[in-house]
């Protein structure tokens, strides 16, 4: 298997994969800061992130996933703030993007307002982002954020 998509779901037809598009790099985080490392989290996180979330279907929402990446950083002299990370997740559709984020949402809910990550959405893709100062404000799940403003973890700085 390529994904934790095809051992999750055996057998299941997938289809060809809708590629994650803008992949985030490097070049995307906030600067100053160390990148420590990149990785593909895949359907299996995604789907236990939603059932933290206590969402009542995180295998039907989970398997709105395609692609992911996550990048995680370090503010550069900010030792003590922990590490941020920047997440773009691949999904079927449009619709589908809108309920992921909007799922994710509780997952972080108890923490303080500083320390939720920003989640949007452009068209088929989600944004998380967290520990990029100044963190943009959070966009509510169900609106879609323009072009402009997407990707606002490395654009905004």
């Amino acid at each position: 298997p390529q994904t934790t998509a095809e051992i999750l779901r055996p057998g299941e037809r997938l289809g060809p994969r809708k590629r994650l598009s803008p992949r985030p790099t490097a070049a995307d985080l906030p600067k100053p800061v160390t990148f420590l490392f990149a990785d593909t989290l895949g359907e299996w996180v995604l789907r236990f992130l939603l059932e933290k979330g206590k969402h009542e279907s995180p295998e039907t929402l989970g398997g709105e996933w395609q692609d992911d990446r996550i990048l995680f950083f370090r503010r550069s002299g900010t030792e003590q703030r922990g590490v941020g990370f920047l997440w773009r997740i691949q999904t079927r559709s449009e619709a589908g993007a809108t309920r992921l984020a909007k799922a994710l949402e509780p997952v972080w809910a108890s923490r303080a307002p500083g320390l939720r990550p920003a989640i949007g959405t452009l068209g088929s893709l989600v944004e998380i982002s967290l520990g990029a100062l100044p963190l943009p404000a959070p966009k509510p799940a169900a609106a879609t954020v323009s072009a402009a403003s997407f990707g606002a973890a490395a654009t905004a700085r």
